[in-house]
């Protein structure tokens, strides 16, 4: 430096880039996704109220034609009854079949038949099972939720297979594994 000229200190060195997200888009990453996540769980309840609501609702038209066809059934037994008398006893066994046996004896003569049928008419499973399953979403912000499926059918091992392979493939739709807890009721 010469002596008289003004002393002018180097230009400061040029800022490096900052890695990553500001703090703001983070937060508002996190809002989105939670909002998502909200809004998507309400859908998926709401879509299951619905498809609950249908059952009952298609449970209900059929034990109304079920009423209205034994009610026709009935008439016409009550006409055929005057000839001929039947009696009938059913059993139902630990696995769900039913036995039948009609022994029908007509007025006019004195023969009487015996006729065995094995079938699950009218029976039938319902089973539920459920789960739950760990998400993760965005910004890693990670959650637990319920995960179910729904069997039916006239076998309990197929509804109750059924209800499972549903539940578990709800879980892995979601990302997810888990182990589903069936439970059946008989109809």
């Amino acid at each position: 430096m010469r002596p008289g000229q003004p002393y002018f200190p180097p230009p400061p060195p040029p800022r490096a880039p900052k890695r990553g997200l500001s703090p703001l888009v983070i937060v508002l990453i996190v809002a989105g996704g939670v909002l998502v996540l909200g809004v998507g769980s309400c859908l998926l309840l709401g879509g299951f109220a619905v498809l609950g609501a249908s059952a009952d609702r298609d449970e209900a038209t059929t034990t109304a034609e079920t009423g209205a066809s034994a009610a026709t059934a009935s008439a016409a037994t009550a006409t055929a009854t005057a000839t001929t008398s039947t009696s009938t006893n059913t059993t139902t066994s630990a696995s769900g079949t039913r036995t039948t046996t009609r022994t029908t004896s007509a007025s006019s003569s004195s023969s009487s038949s015996s006729t065995t049928t094995t079938t699950g008419a009218g029976a039938s499973w319902s089973c539920t099972a459920s789960g739950s399953v760990r998400v993760c979403g965005f910004a890693n912000v990670c959650n637990d939720q319920i995960v179910f499926g729904n069997g039916f059918g006239e076998d309990r091992f197929l509804a109750s297979s059924q209800a499972k392979n549903a539940c578990e493939g709800m879980a892995r739709a979601k990302g997810g594994s888990t182990v589903c807890i069936v439970q059946c009721t008989f109809r």
